[in-house]
């Protein structure tokens, strides 16, 4: 990567997660691409691997964000690969939902 890294968010719902995942991108000093031009993608529809998998054919991003705990969809559908980093949220509330419990 040269330059700012050009991130694709390509996310479920239009609704405020693509303004507040944009602002975190520029804040961070990247710019916000389409797949075909990015270094890294963020995916967040938790089901749908298979529409990922399309997405991945023609990009060449070396890294991709699963914004969500639940990634066994994707391990299963084979979509997760060793050619890229692959970054989630995996056990992301485990320490907080703990928390939570003890306090009721």
């Amino acid at each position: 990567m040269s330059g700012a890294p050009r991130i694709a968010l390509l996310v479920a719902q239009e609704d405020s997660t693509r303004r507040v995942l944009t602002d975190a991108v520029t804040e961070a000093g990247g710019v916000v691409c389409d797949p075909a031009d990015a270094d890294g993608i963020v995916w967040t529809d938790p089901g749908d691997p298979e529409g990922l998998r399309r997405v991945l054919a023609e990009s060449p991003a070396s890294w991709i964000q699963l914004p969500f705990a639940g990634i066994e969809p994707f391990v299963a559908a084979g979509v997760i690969d060793r050619e890229r980093v692959w970054t989630c949220a995996k056990g992301i509330y485990a320490e907080s939902c703990a928390e939570h419990a003890l306090a009721f």
